[in-house]
């Protein structure tokens, strides 16, 4: 449309693999390894991509969570972390928590020492114990 200046690779912006080739002066990753990547053209077969937009991933991580991780982590870290400045001891409010950007705010909150509360989404207020109770918040708020 034009309106947004963005990554001009195809569709998708996330996505996991197996490093197949690697340029010359390539140093922290190898041929074989399991890497997610956060860069245009993702849905795709194969792509080709820089090694600063790849991370390796672990062997008990399938392709498929590893795919869905980038955008949301880094959403969390850049917003919670780079700019709210997150520390140990603070409390943090979290909105629709169960969702995939609020499950990583959890995390990345408990990582640093945080105090994590939740407000549930509307999905979640119909069965709030199956959703909420493997999230251990400090507190849960229902602002309906």
């Amino acid at each position: 449309m034009g309106i947004v200046e963005g990554v001009d690779g195809g569709l998708g912006l996330e996505g996991s693999g197996v490093i197949t080739r690697l340029a010359p002066g390539v140093e922290n990753l190898n041929i074989g390894d399991r890497v997610l990547v956060c860069d245009g053209g993702c849905l795709a077969t194969t792509i080709v991509t820089t090694a600063k937009l790849c991370a390796k991933i672990p062997d008990k991580l399938s392709f498929e969570d590893a795919a869905t991780m980038p955008c949301v982590y880094s959403t969390v870290i850049h917003s919670i972390v780079n700019i709210g400045g997150l520390e140990s001891g603070q409390s943090v409010l979290i909105h629709s928590g169960c969702g995939g950007v609020g499950i990583a705010a959890i995390q990345i909150c408990r990582m640093l020492g945080a105090e994590v509360n939740i407000q549930p989404s509307e999905i979640t207020k119909a069965n709030p114990s199956r959703f909420l109770r493997p999230l251990e918040a400090k507190r849960r708020f229902n602002t309906s």
